[in-house]
């Protein structure tokens, strides 16, 4: 129903401010994508059984059919349009192994809920290429490598690759860019940036936790927007991330006002890898489907000696997420893959202006219209 649904939204966000927080350390620059992070979650938490899936259903508060019918809807719903490309793919490939029984029951699960493909492969050099080759295609070329070596002990991978790239609704004019412009860093240090200077018609200003954050939403084509907030002089970022959870992002732009917002935004590129996500989530409670003596990943495969009857334990033994942004005149694009590798063992206007200018560390991200979830 639309109102379980609405439920699991809150419940994504929610997991998602999480993930985001665990992220963010002072004085560095850091980008996830929860739903690239969620969907791989999904696909492994749909081969879990017993203990190892209640860890997973306890820490995001929704059943493993409730996310994975929340995700399916919602990658159907994401729009497209000639200015915008959104990409959501899934695969899970796993060892061309004797001794290795993948479940057919899990793999129909995975196409049919989250429309993931599955290969079997040999997993050597060629397979390691091949997955790199699908990372850069499903990121149109932004990730292009995500694993270096496949280990003798890895026996599956799944991967989410996710990829948006959206022009803005109006675009920056020559007059509107100011380069060599400067923006202040969280130790006072000086870089240049070009700065692009616009008046925008929705205007946000709240209180996160003690901290006031101001702020502006710009509109990209075909129904995805950019949300930038801007922390009180003197307050660092990662203290107002601190206070964030998914409520808090869902009401900054619910009441967020139709009001007009002169709005300087820097022009930047940055590329970022997540390696602690299975800190992140034994900190959440899920700790079962990391450990190769606890995990339970039965409804995906199991794995034996091959000729012997010694059986594997498989566990998810690590977590690649990488992402990547680019925010021009233009618009935006902006990637991310994440990698699991499963081893053995509305208000009335008015004329008041405000004045939001990005000259020093922010928080953006980048919506979807229809459900506010923050894809990167």
């Amino acid at each position: 129903s639309l109102e379980k649904m609405k439920d699991t939204s809150n419940k994504v966000k929610n997991v998602s401010m999480e993930l985001f927080k665990e992220s963010v350390s002072e004085g560095k620059n850091s980008m996830i994508s929860p739903v690239s992070i969620l969907m791989a979650m999904a696909m492994a938490e749909n081969g879990a059984a017993a203990g190892s899936r209640t860890q997973i259903e306890k820490a995001f508060e929704c059943t493993t059919e409730e996310l994975s019918d929340w995700l399916k809807n919602w990658m159907t719903s994401l729009k497209t349009g000639e200015n915008t490309r959104m990409n959501v793919a899934n695969s899970f490939w796993f060892r061309d192994a004797e001794g290795l029984k993948v479940k057919e029951n899990y793999l129909k699960t995975i196409k049919a809920c989250l429309d993931a493909q599955a290969y079997k492969a040999p997993f050597d050099a060629g397979t390691r290429d091949t997955i790199n080759n699908w990372c850069n295609e499903n990121t149109y070329g932004m990730i292009k490598k995500v694993i270096d070596e496949i280990s003798p002990d890895d026996m599956a991978i799944i991967v989410n690759a996710t990829a948006f790239e959206g022009a803005w609704l109006v675009p920056y004019e020559e007059y509107q860019v100011e380069e060599g412009e400067s923006f202040y860093t969280e130790d006072g240090s000086e870089e240049k940036a070009d700065m692009l200077y616009s008046e925008e018609g929705f205007y946000i200003e709240r209180r996160i936790g003690d901290n006031k954050v101001t702020g502006f939403k710009k509109s990209y084509k075909d129904g995805y927007s950019f949300v930038a907030l801007l922390p009180e002089e003197g307050t660092a970022a990662a203290d107002c991330v601190k206070d964030l959870d998914g409520s808090t992002f869902s009401t900054l732009i619910e009441n967020g006002r139709y009001e007009k917002v002169k709005t300087a935004l820097p022009e930047f590129t940055s590329e970022y890898t997540v390696d602690n996500l299975i800190n992140t989530f034994e900190k959440m409670g899920i700790k079962d489907i990391f450990s190769p003596d606890m995990a339970d990943l039965s409804d995906m495969a199991t794995a034996a000696e091959p000729g012997g009857d010694a059986a594997y334990n498989l566990y998810i033994s690590k977590i690649l997420h990488k992402t990547f942004i680019e925010v021009n005149r233009r618009g935006t694009r902006a990637a991310a893959v994440t990698e699991m590798v499963a081893g053995c063992t509305s208000m009335p206007r008015q004329e008041k202006i405000h004045s939001v200018r990005l000259d020093r560390p922010f928080i953006y991200a980048i919506i979807d219209d229809v459900t506010t979830t923050p894809i990167f």
